[in-house]
């Protein structure tokens, strides 16, 4: 008997079967549809419960870094952006927009920048 027809006529362990698309999800619609319900309570309840145990809470200064980190990494994303939209703009009163955006981009990131300096100097 050659090779492949003895792994044809090989058993296949059920749980290795692969799943075919109508046999996916038998449950009455009804049933999942309280699962889904069920569902969207766990994020309420998660926040009440976060939200009663962090209510009195003040940030650190190595909390509020972090915080101005990723502010100041998005404003960083918002520039490298703009700058290749500048690169591409063909019409000049667009042009001049984008370099006044950028501008003003770049000053909030400097302004962030120095908040996180003087944040550090306090750690």
């Amino acid at each position: 008997m050659s090779e492949s027809n003895k792994n044809a006529n090989t058993p296949i362990d059920e749980s290795q079967r692969p799943v075919m698309p109508e046999e996916e999800d038998k449950r009455p619609i009804a049933a999942r549809e309280r699962m889904r319900e069920r569902a969207k309570c766990v994020p309420d309840i998660l926040g009440r419960i976060l939200g009663e145990a962090t209510k009195d809470h003040v940030d650190t200064p190595s909390e509020k870094i972090v915080k101005l980190a990723k502010e100041r990494d998005i404003l960083f994303d918002m520039i490298n952006n703009k700058k290749e939209d500048l690169e591409k703009e063909q019409d000049k009163s667009h042009s001049e927009f984008l370099k006044e955006y950028i501008a003003s981009l770049a000053a909030a990131k400097d302004v962030i920048t120095r908040r996180i300096t003087d944040l550090l100097s306090q750690t």
